[in-house]
């Protein structure tokens, strides 16, 4: 089962002090993606963190997001320079843990497309007068773990992984929180 990403709700335009993860945890989302709560305030300003561009997930957004923080700050997790709940992360690992990975570089993969939606084609089968098979129609991934986005690009941080054939784990995840674990059982 592919973990879900990021929950889009902390960055919608919420009233003044309503919480992100609240209005996650009211609309029934999960939130698997708690950066944003770990900026030790109610706002996440991009411009004081380097703006445009410096977020590997979101490398366009820029100005400030409504993101409450809920109780005390809990501990984390430095992955690509920022910081992730050590909770999830943990969880997350123990979640790669049930599957075989293996460093491959990352490359476009054939899509499906569907009025603009696309899918991994897997070898699925599907219904050539309503979809379109697009090769290499499938431009990039992100690590299952830390969402970091995985693209064909000579730049090894971004353009090497681990993947079991579907997902894929950036290097750092798989090296730091993976590769250990894995270690400990042998």
């Amino acid at each position: 089962m592919h973990r879900p990403g990021i929950a889009d709700l902390c960055f919608l335009d919420l009233p003044a002090g309503e919480s992100c993860i609240q209005k996650a945890l009211d609309d029934g989302s999960e939130f698997t993606h708690a950066r944003t709560i770990l900026q030790g305030g109610n706002r996440l300003n991009l411009a004081e963190s380097g703006g445009i561009g410096s977020d590997p997930i979101f490398p366009g957004l820029t100005g400030s997001f409504p993101c409450g923080t809920i109780g005390p700050m809990p501990e984390t997790v430095i992955l690509h320079g920022h910081p992730f709940e050590a909770e999830y992360i943990e969880d997350s690992a123990e979640w790669a843990l049930g599957f075989d990975w293996r460093f491959a570089e990352w490359r476009c993969r054939d899509a499906l497309v569907d009025h603009g939606a696309q899918t991994l084609y897997t070898g699925q089968r599907y219904d050539p007068s309503k979809v379109e098979l697009v090769r290499g129609g499938w431009k990039h991934d992100h690590c299952a773990i830390c969402w970091w986005t995985l693209w064909e690009t000579e730049d090894p941080e971004s353009g090497t992984g681990y993947t079991d054939g579907i997902d894929w784990l950036c290097v750092e995840c798989y090296e730091k929180l993976v590769l250990p674990r894995l270690t400990e059982r042998d």
